[in-house]
This record gives C-alpha cells, sequence and structure tokens, in this order.
C-alpha cells in the first residue's frame, strides 16, 4: 500500500470510535470500588471495568454485582482507550441501591411533605 493510503487509514481508525461491544467473562469483583476484572477473547484482561458510572465508594444510584464466572458484555467509555463498563449482565449476584443505605430502598417523601 501507499504511504497516503496508509496515513488515510490511520487517520479514519483515529476519528471513528470503537463502539464495539465485547463479551467477557468475570474474573473479579470490587464491590467497594463498583469494578470488575474480566477477560475477553484470546485471553485477555480487562482490569477495573465499571459498574456504574461513578467508580469508588458508591453513594447514590444502582450498583449491580455479578457472578463470578459469569458473562457481561463490556463497552469502551467514549473518549478513553482504557475505560470500559458493563453493559449487561448474564447472571446477578446483588443489586446494592444507594450505597446499601435504608437497607438499600428508596426513600419516598408523601406529596404533603415536599410542599
Amino acid at each position: 500500500m501507499s504511504e497516503l493510503a496508509d496515513l488515510f487509514k490511520e487517520v479514519v481508525k483515529n476519528a471513528t470510535p470503537d463502539n464495539t461491544v465485547r463479551i467477557a467473562t468475570v474474573k473479579s469483583v470490587d464491590k467497594k470500588q463498583g469494578t470488575v476484572d474480566v477477560e475477553v477473547a484470546g485471553g485477555v484482561s480487562l482490569l477495573d471495568v465499571r459498574l456504574s458510572a461513578k467508580t469508588g465508594e458508591q453513594k447514590k444510584g444502582k450498583l449491580v454485582i455479578p457472578e463470578l464466572g459469569s458473562d457481561v458484555f463490556v463497552s469502551k467509555v467514549e473518549g478513553s482507550n482504557t475505560d470500559y463498563f458493563v453493559c449487561a449482565f448474564s447472571d446477578v449476584k446483588e443489586v446494592i441501591w444507594h450505597g446499601g443505605n435504608n437497607g438499600g430502598l428508596v426513600k419516598v417523601k408523601r406529596s404533603e411533605e415536599r410542599r
């Protein structure tokens, strides 16, 4: 191939986001950080894959904990070459709501209390 063709391929490759969803197997879970380590095809490991939008001590929202050895779909975070997140689960071990506060229940105020 010509040098110009190689350069064009490189520009297109870098300009096109990698939206490939990969099938992976869960190898370890870090509930406190809200991440998992997974293995994709070819034995490649992806470390610290996000289970929610924020990692670290989970205060709000939903944290889905997959079963060890289960399959998940992982996708790349836009603008990053190393950050991934889990976008689908085959087997769920636990769901933690609001960091486990209130027994994991959502606190709903009565309409009279909101005024």
